[in-house]
């Protein structure tokens, strides 16, 4: 059922590319041409995914970049204890941190997250958790293309619904608690988590509020475009060409 999803998802690409389906067969040899010619691009040029981000205009990260997300990934592991209420909050209050509001509701469209705050320092973190299962993850990603609320930007369908269920919950806390008092929202997650984060950030600026978001592993979730516009309050972190 999984390989039918995905035969489907190119087939639609191949559709709005004005070329002809994948016959019978095809679509598994597809897939291991795809692994094979990645694999031969590392090896014949390691720096490859690199310049190919360099080309967008993007540079290798300066020293103080790497601070921030620093502090902040283990937040991206922790919420994936987010069942564990008791450790999560003693975790928490290690960094000074108190739990606000968190959900453990996942499924079609839905994920758990945590929003936390340090009243000292005026930071507030809202979470994001990634999927716990491979084939939730594929299956993940093989849903359409849809728009976000400002008609411009387009999204994986999958990510931005679970970042509209995540804004409807947690905004009426952000405009009566934290953002009168001035607090600084930073946005966090881990694979799936990141792309809900990514689309959750860009909601957020349609409606004015102020974030930074910063995601590790995150998958492809926005128009190319969109995504680059957001390079001057977002940093995703990934390993090599994951």
């Amino acid at each position: 059922a999984l390989l039918a999803r995905m035969k489907a998802a190119v087939n639609r690409a191949l559709r709005v590319l004005k070329e002809p389906p994948l016959p019978d067969g095809a679509f598994v040899k597809v897939v291991a041409l795809l692994k094979e010619s990645t694999a031969r691009c590392r090896q014949q040029n390691s720096n490859f995914i690199s310049e190919d981000l360099a080309k967008d205009g993007f540079s290798p990260p300066k020293l103080e970049d790497l601070q921030v997300p620093a502090t902040l990934v283990h937040h991206a592991q922790l919420v994936y204890e987010i069942e564990e209420l008791d450790t999560v909050r003693s975790a928490l209050r290690q960094g000074n941190l108190e739990l606000l509001s968190h959900s453990t509701v996942g499924g079609k469209f839905r994920t758990p997250y945590y929003l936390c705050y340090n009243a000292k320092s005026k930071q507030a973190l809202l979470v994001i958790r990634g999927t716990l299962t491979l084939s939730a993850t594929l299956t993940g990603l093989m849903s359409d293309v849809t728009p976000l609320d400002d008609g411009e930007t387009f999204a994986h369908k999958g990510f931005a619904q679970a970042a509209m269920a995540v804004q409807r919950e947690v905004l009426p806390t952000l405009r009566q608690f934290l953002l009168p008092q001035g607090f600084q929202l930073d946005l966090v997650g881990h694979s799936a988590g990141g792309a809900v984060a990514c689309c959750l950030a860009k909601l957020l600026k349609n409606q004015k509020i102020d974030c930074r978001c910063f995601t590790f592993g995150c998958p492809p979730c926005l128009d190319k475009e969109s995504a680059l516009a957001m390079r001057s309050y977002t940093t995703s972190v990934v390993h090599h060409d994951d």
